[in-house]
């Protein structure tokens, strides 16, 4: 997930700007509930974004000459440690989402909660797609390939390659209002949201280096410091709209 942060960040933009001002009438439970579940939001994100920063300050050191070869260790050390915790957290904290969208806005709920559709078969929308890249690979058919993913693999003992799913331009630039068309018109209609699951897969590029390639994986990093600026500024969003519609009460009680 580390590498397609920006997806995310788009996203939740997206989220932002369908339900920023609206009027919710919530019960004093409801508005407790809600302002925990978009805390624990805001809380995932930054810890993505922690672990982003570090792959960041690990790839100017090759930029700089400190290292010159992708020792398996340091990868493990600085990333892997930490990020299937922290994306296995954002995913939960979608999951704890999921009824509260119901109350703000049926279209996000489907488009980004835990839904279940015919024989208990996760609906095949954003959220499967993030929850989809935390699985073992031998756990689905080879034609749902998960289209966010980050892995590694041993090269030379102490040394590892990497491969990683990356959005392109086009995805990160794509306007969503589209979809928020589509879906108004039609709730539930599984072919919809099979055609986002295609359109994210469409959009992702993978991307392969070599523990020698470190100059392959330096030129990333204006791109990656953009996508890590994407998810901040959605994150910042997320922030300001926490503020704007909770008490200090309410935050107060997420931290109990």
């Amino acid at each position: 997930m580390l590498t397609s942060l920006a997806l995310i960040g788009k996203v939740i933009e997206f989220l932002l700007t369908r339900i920023a001002g609206k009027k919710v009438d919530l019960s004093l439970d409801e508005k407790k509930r809600a302002a925990k579940a978009f805390v624990r939001l805001h809380e995932a994100i930054l810890s993505l974004e922690l672990i982003l920063d570090n792959f960041l300050i690990y790839i100017e050191g090759f930029r700089v000459g400190r290292n010159s070869k992708i020792y398996e260790v340091h990868i493990k050390q600085r990333v892997l440690r930490n990020l299937e915790p922290a994306s296995r957290e954002f995913v939960d904290s979608l999951k704890q989402l999921t009824p509260v969208l119901s109350i703000y806005d049926p279209v996000l709920h489907h488009l980004l909660g835990e839904i279940y559709v015919l024989k208990l078969h996760l609906l095949t929308n954003f959220y499967y797609i993030v929850r989809q890249s935390l699985e073992d690979p031998k756990n689905y058919e080879s034609s749902l390939t998960k289209p966010i993913f980050f892995n590694i693999s041993e090269s030379d003992k102490r040394f590892c390659s990497l491969e990683f799913s990356m959005p392109t331009d086009e995805l990160l630039e794509m306007d969503l209002a589209y979809l928020q068309q589509k879906l108004n018109e039609k709730l539930l209609v599984e072919d919809q949201y099979l055609e986002l699951l295609q359109i994210v897969r469409q959009n992702m590029e993978t991307v392969q280096i070599t523990y020698v390639q470190v100059d392959k994986l330096v030129a990333l990093l204006p791109k990656l410091k953009e996508h890590r600026d994407n998810l901040d500024s959605a994150r910042e969003s997320l922030r300001k709209f926490i503020q704007d519609n909770f008490s200090l009460s309410d935050v107060l009680y997420v931290t109990k």
